[in-house]
């Protein structure tokens, strides 16, 4: 029971961060080019927007994981 328990914890464990590694790497490729011109032409600094990302995406997912128990 407990190897079946810690089995699924990985395979809960890799779904979720990979899903969030992969919705990063997504939002990355699409908004690289404007995420550029934006700090060419606003000096926005870019890691700015993948901050916002990150507490966007882990709230979320603290959501989601309140709303499954």
């Amino acid at each position: 029971m407990l190897f079946v328990a810690l089995i699924g914890g990985l395979l809960d464990f890799f779904i979720t961060y990979g899903f969030l590694v992969l919705v990063f790497l997504v939002v990355h490729f699409l908004f690289v080019r404007s995420l550029n011109l934006q700090a060419r032409y606003r000096r926005v600094h870019p890691y700015a927007f993948y901050l916002s990302l990150a507490t966007v995406i882990y709230n979320v997912s603290q959501t989601l994981s309140r709303l499954s128990r």
